[in-house]
Formats: structure tokens, sequence, C-alpha cells
């Protein structure tokens, strides 16, 4: 409650599983971050289960406000919240460790984020051999911290390099599958990813055929799960299908399940602006089709709405450009 009254719309919020969740940021502000860590810091030092709470959500904090710090700002944070996380290991249970787990292996995968080229690279090497024994433990946190690792390193390769990561991450869901309905769930959504990240790679079939796959995917995990990240994932995959498919009744329906999805996550506060931007980018995307009017108002209204909330994305500020251009304001776009 104290957290939550910071701010009137909310720059920070919590996601995912109630005793150990995800910060997710809506935004660039750093204002509420700097105000989150001072109430957590001060939480921290007592007992019970706002002071484990607060303990858990200090590392990840401070790596979201390393984010916006110049690399030695950056690197001092990190390597705090790499201190506190080796804290927070030593005073887990056995049925806390493997959430801590994940969190070492985050934390330092924000490490690496800063590093460039080859230093880059012998790090992941570094990481992944230094959790030999993390990376056998059949726990799902784990797995799937290790999932975000692969992904990023697949980011950052081209060709086969970037195969290989990716066949690892599948690897790791087939485990993940394996360990209950709510990780089997959690495997959909991240096996998507997965094609996802190969169809950006790709052009023309193989291109939409990975966009298929993921789509697939998602709307099994959205239907098991009914978690607002997955249906804004499910809809910015739709409309990239959308803009794959020929522009006729294929590109018409994918734009009309990405707009359903884009409308059902944009109920849940933590995603409501990233839903709104994805929104007005299938609006254009929809109006741009051979044969349908321009629904101007549509497309203006849901532009005011994300300005009103000081949206400043690349995408929002890219989306809401291209609605003031297609009404003459040169100058605001």
């Amino acid at each position: 409650m104290e957290l939550e009254a910071i701010d009137m719309s909310p720059a920070l919020h919590l996601i995912g599983d109630t005793q150990f969740p995800e910060v997710r940021r809506v935004g660039e502000g750093t204002a509420s971050a700097d105000a989150w860590q001072a109430i957590l810091e001060r939480t921290a030092t007592g007992d019970g289960e706002d002071a484990r709470l607060a303990r858990w959500l200090v590392p990840a904090v401070l790596v979201l406000r390393s984010r916006d710090r110049r690399r030695r700002d950056a690197e001092a944070l990190l390597e705090e919240a790499a201190q506190r996380t080796r804290d927070g290991m030593h005073r887990a249970t056995d049925d806390e460790r493997p959430h801590w787990v994940s969190r070492v292996i985050r934390v330092e995968l924000a490490r690496i984020e800063r590093l460039s080229g080859a230093t880059r690279l012998f790090a992941l090497r570094a990481l992944q051999a230094r959790q030999t024994v993390d990376l056998g433990m059949e726990a799902a946190p784990v797995l799937d911290a290790w999932i975000d690792v692969q992904l990023a390193w697949a980011g950052w390769l081209l060709g086969g390099g970037a195969a290989a990561r990716q066949a690892e991450a599948e690897t790791l869901c087939d485990r993940l599958t394996t360990l209950g309905p709510e990780a089997s769930t959690r495997a959909l959504r991240r096996r998507a990813e997965v094609f996802l990240q190969r169809a950006e790679a790709e052009k023309g079939a193989p291109r939409l055929g990975h966009l298929n796959r993921a789509q697939a995917l998602l709307e099994q995990a959205y239907a098991e799960g009914n978690d607002a990240g997955t249906a804004l994932l499910l809809a910015r995959c739709a409309r990239m299908r959308a803009l794959a498919l020929p522009p006729a009744d294929d590109a018409v329906d994918a734009c009309a399940v990405a707009l359903t999805h884009a409308f059902l996550a944009e109920q849940d506060p933590a995603w409501r602006m990233d839903a709104l931007e994805c929104r007005l980018a299938v609006q254009l995307t929809y109006e741009s089709l051979p044969g349908r009017a321009v629904q101007g108002e549509v497309a203006a209204s849901l532009g005011r709405e994300l300005a009103s909330m000081e949206a400043d994305s690349v995408g929002a500020r890219t989306a809401m450009a291209a609605t003031r251009l297609r009404e003459g304001d040169f100058a605001g776009a």
C-alpha cells in the first residue's frame, strides 16, 4: 500500500508471483524507483513478511535504477544489487532458494548487458560456467532465468551462433514443461518468444511461419493463464503477422486478434500504457490496408490518451507522430 501511494499514475508495478514478484516499470521516469528504494531499504531491516518482500525487491529496483545511469554509477548500483542478492541467498530457505538463484542470474545478466563485443561473450560463458550446478536444478524460476540468458545471448549473435542459443532456450522450455501446470503455461510463452526472435531475422514465408507458430503458442498460453503480459505479447505478434500477411482478409483478421488482446491487456494497470501504444500501432496498420477507411478519430483519441500519460517509448512517440502527420499537425509530429 505504501509503494502504490507514491504516484497517482504508478510508474512501477509488481507483477507475477505474489511471494516473489517482479518490478515492471512503465515509461522512463526515475523518481518512482528512487522513492521505492527508500521505502524498501527502511522496511528490509525489520522482520516479517513485509521485510522479506522488501529484501527480495531491493535488488530489482537497483537494477532498474542502473539503467538510467552512466557506466561508473551503474556499475556501483549493479554491484550493490549483486551483494544484496548474495545476502538473500544466505538467508533463503530451501523453498526460497530457486527464486534467489534466478535473481543472481538476472542481476549478472544485467551487468553483462552493459558490456560489448567479445567482453560480453566471455562474460556470458563465465556466467554459464559458474552456474553449472544451478543450471542443473530442476526448478521453474531457475530454468526461466536461464531462458532469459539464452535469448539475450542469441540477440547478440548472428546466424548459427544465434540458432544454437535459441535451440538451447527451447531445450530449457522442454524441461520447464515437465514441472507442473503453471510452469508448463510459462514454457508456452517462453517458447513463443524464441519463435518471435527467429522471426526478427527472417523475411517472407520463413518469417510468417515463425510468427504463426508464436501466435498459436501464445493463444494457448493466454487461454491457460489469462495473463495480461501474455495478452500484450500476443497482440504484438498478431500485428507482426498482419504486416507479413497478404493485405486482404487474413491481415484484417490478424488486426482484429491484435486489437482484442491489446484491449484485454489494457485492463491491467501494469500493462495499460503499453497496450494503448499497441492499440494505436494496430489501428494505423489496419487503416493502411487496401480498401479500409481511415478512422481518424480513433487513432487521434488513442494518441491523446498516450500523450496525457506522458508515454515516452520510441514506439509510442513514433505512432503518435504518424497520427499527427496524418492530421496535418507537422510541428506536433
